[in-house]
């Protein structure tokens, strides 16, 4: 297994701030959020110091960063990344979901329980997963417009 990258520590250049910026919008993978308790601004912001949550009332900050996320060349090419998404809506994965006939393991409840999961939330957390063991994993979305033979 490939040992990870040191963190990337703040302080950022100006060039860094700017592509985790566009990271957290373009990156195809579920941006930095605050870690505090609240419903407004949970995206963070980049800045010279490191990363800041813009909730008035908060003072969460992050010093550090995935050091591919401040390389733009590095990041994960998703289709919805250029839609500015951060992955598959639910009701897309649901739909690739359905394409399946039935649990790909009846008898284990526990792979019907992640299917599940996975099916709920954005995919970007399977493919930060895959980064952290340090693998590559791109996903294609294919429409599917007649029945398979």
């Amino acid at each position: 297994m490939t040992a990870k990258p040191p963190a990337l520590r703040a302080p950022w250049t100006a060039e860094q701030i700017d592509a985790l910026n566009r990271f957290q919008t373009e990156g195809g993978m579920h941006p930095f959020t605050c870690g505090r308790d609240h419903e407004t601004h949970r995206v963070l912001v980049a800045t010279y110091l490191g990363w800041i949550c813009l909730e008035p009332t908060c003072d969460y900050t992050q010093d550090w960063a995935h050091p591919f996320m401040a390389q733009p060349d590095s990041w994960p090419r998703t289709p919805w990344a250029k839609e500015g998404r951060h992955g598959p809506t639910p009701e897309e994965v649901r739909a690739a979901v359905a394409l399946l006939d039935g649990p790909v393991e009846p008898d284990n409840p526990a792979a019907t329980a992640l299917a599940q999961h996975i099916a709920d939330h954005p995919v970007s957390t399977v493919q930060a997963a895959f980064r952290l063991l340090g693998m590559r994993l791109d996903f294609e979305l294919h429409e599917i417009t007649e029945e398979p033979s």
